[in-house]
């Protein structure tokens, strides 16, 4: 009977051997004694190192012939087997560079007539915690046994370790692998090279995370996590969150560690969530990272950048007051004592208004507002404020408003007693302009040359206005210009603009010669003139001392009209006035708001006005006698008569 169940083995391994043709490592025992400590593989792929093949702690080695043979196996179950280490095992290794995977682990085993009576294969990947396929019942008698465990292990970079648990009927029964035809243990699958094992992750960082202090956990943000060419191929990989953050692998269960098992060498992309833990302080919590390690791959970070943000100040500022600023006619200066208890402000946002304290909106949370001429945003620890182009003779209103935070987590209080005080502003100081009437003639032609001048710290508009020129031939009416959108320059008329505050006027447009006034300030306290139709263009500004700028055209002093009344010293491209003639105020003039055009030089007033003027005959002479009123740079009288 033995003869023929022999002959049946033989021809299951025949066909066996010729269906599992993957072979990568393989035992042969039919030399052993049976009671060996050790026995190595017979053949293996030239890519893994060679197997042993052992006993663990429970078992005693058992002479037999021609298998690895064991006794004092365990009873009753392979639980009994595990825990009592009765088991035999061997290990695969892979050569660097090269990863295994496994189909199947063929076995031969014969047992004596109270031996094995199941066999369980398990491996070190998941700790020996599960069967690699069913466990395998042994028929009760002596022949050899043929079993299979087909299972699927994948791309495998590290060593992986195979044991047999198997129970006998008694303990004296003995069994092992072996006394069969061929190969006693036959490993099949494939040895490959692999690459160098990687993990990615996209995005790479992840901001704005964001909750109110005592309103936490945040919103979760996501990212996906790749591998490539991983090793371990039935491990983790293991994500583990920074202090402040924590992280899951279905955006339910949040914490740290977590992990995400592969069981190929390729992991597809893995969503990962993370989010700002609760209960923090407010602060900022960046450039913390989420670890992702494992697979034998490089560690990769995810950066994450979050804020807890204030809770609106407990408090408002306390002690505000307002003092005339500088000017007084247009500014107002605002103090106060910043909060200093509870949960402090980051800034004080101060409203304005003309009309009344009820004028004024509060701000809304969330919605941060910016600076102008009646909205101020101050820090904490400034404690003062200046606002500036105010209206002359008005009362302003203000309030000041606390908050913590920026932009769209901006959190103001507007609750309780508001802080407000009123502020009126000075009267204006009156506004003039000097027209100085230099040159009634240049070089016997019919230029005029005019300064005007700004010598106050207010603006003033020329828009509208008319300045009119007194001609070469006596002759009176022309317009040198009229400040509005499209101004007439008659003949060669030359007009200097010089500032203090700014002089606004319009552009202007010539005829003859063209010129163009900007509005715009060259420098501080400068208007332009720009000539656009001539030999060359200049471009150039008059202060009181210097020509600031300088194009083209003016070549030396003498290029500069004036007859001497403005004298000129050049250096390089840059002119000084040495000298400059006003004196002849007849032609100086007060404006206000309400001129509606600039006298020209036929209307100014006579040198001298006479309050009376009487002749009498005295020894045949004509005594004149006469009294004035006022006298305007006057050296003298002459008298005709006939």
């Amino acid at each position: 009977m033995k003869k023929y169940l022999l002959s049946f083995w033989v021809l299951v391994l025949f066909v066996f051997s010729n269906i599992t043709t993957g072979q990568i490592l393989t035992f042969e025992f039919s030399a052993l004694a049976g009671n060996e400590v050790s026995a190595s593989s017979n053949s293996n792929n030239a890519n893994l190192t060679s197997s042993t093949i052992t006993r663990g702690a429970g078992l005693t080695a058992s002479a037999n012939g021609g298998r690895f043979n064991a006794t004092n196996w365990a009873l009753t179950s392979i639980a009994n087997a595990v825990s009592g280490n009765n088991y035999m095992e061997f290990t695969i290794t892979p050569n660097s560079g090269y990863q295994f995977s496994l189909s199947s682990i063929v076995v031969q085993w014969q047992r004596s007539a109270s031996g094995n009576t199941a066999i369980s294969l398990r491996s070190s990947v998941d700790s020996y915690a599960t069967d690699l396929d069913a466990v395998k019942p042994v028929t009760d008698g002596t022949a050899t046994q043929t079993f299979t465990w087909t299972f699927a292990q994948s791309n495998s970079t590290s060593a992986v370790t195979y044991r047999f648990y198997s129970y006998a009927e008694a303990g004296t029964g003995s069994g092992g692998p072996g006394d069969g035809t061929g190969n006693d243990i036959v490993v099949n699958g494939t040895v490959t090279a692999f690459g160098t094992p990687t993990l990615s992750v996209d995005p790479s960082s992840l901001s704005a995370f964001s909750y109110v202090q005592g309103a936490g956990p945040s919103t979760s943000q996501s990212y996906n996590l790749s591998g490539g060419n991983l090793t371990g191929y039935t491990d983790n990989i293991t994500i583990t969150a920074p202090t402040n953050y924590e992280v899951s692998t279905d955006n339910i269960d949040f914490g740290s560690p977590k992990t995400v098992e592969y069981t190929t060498a390729t992991l597809s992309a893995t969503t990962i969530w993370v989010r700002l833990k609760a209960g923090l302080s407010a602060g900022n919590y960046v450039n913390e990272n989420v670890t992702n390690a494992g697979g034998g791959a490089t560690t990769v970070n995810v950066v994450c950048f979050g804020t807890v943000y204030k809770i609106e100040p407990t408090n408002h500022a306390s002690g505000i007051g307002s003092v005339a600023g500088t000017p007084p006619h247009s500014s107002v200066t605002i103090t106060w004592t910043d909060a200093s208890e509870g949960t402090l402000p980051d800034s004080y946002l101060i409203k304005a208004s003309s009309v009344g304290y009820g004028s004024i909106t509060a701000p809304v949370d969330g919605t941060a507002e910016s600076n102008g001429t009646l909205v101020k945003n101050i820090s904490q620890g400034t404690q003062t404020v200046s606002f500036t182009g105010l209206l002359s003779s008005t009362t302003y209103y203000f309030k000041i408003f606390p908050y913590t935070n920026s932009g769209t987590a901006i959190n103001y209080k507007t609750d309780g007693s508001v802080p407000q005080v009123e502020r009126l502003t000075g009267d204006a100081p009156p506004v003039s302009i000097m027209i100085s009437h230099l040159s009634p003639d240049y070089s016997g032609s019919s230029d005029e040359f005019v300064v005007l001048f700004n010598n106050t710290d207010n603006p003033f508009d020329l828009n509208g206005l008319e300045l009119q020129y007194f001609a070469a031939t006596g002759s009176a009416g022309s317009k040198i210009a009229i400040f509005s959108s499209s101004t007439i320059i008659n003949g060669r008329k030359h007009i200097l603009l010089s500032a203090n505050a700014s002089i606004t006027v319009g552009s202007v447009t010539g005829l003859a010669r063209d010129y163009a006034l900007t509005a715009g300030m060259a420098a501080s306290g400068q208007l332009v003139l720009q000539e656009t139709a001539n030999t060359a263009n200049v471009l150039y500004a008059v202060a009181w001392g210097t020509i600031i700028s300088y194009v083209a055209g003016m070549t030396d002093a003498a290029s500069w009209p004036g007859d001497g009344m403005i004298s000129l010293s050049a250096s390089g491209n840059t002119y000084t006035r040495s000298s400059f003639n006003s004196s002849n105020s007849q032609y100086s003039h007060l404006l206000s708001a309400n001129i509606t055009s600039i006298p020209s030089s036929l209307d100014a007033p006579l040198p001298v006005e006479l309050t009376s003027f009487t002749a009498k005959v005295v020894g045949g002479k004509v005594n004149l006698n006469w009294a004035t009123a006022t006298e305007v740079n006057n050296t003298g009288l002459r008298l005709k008569g006939h």
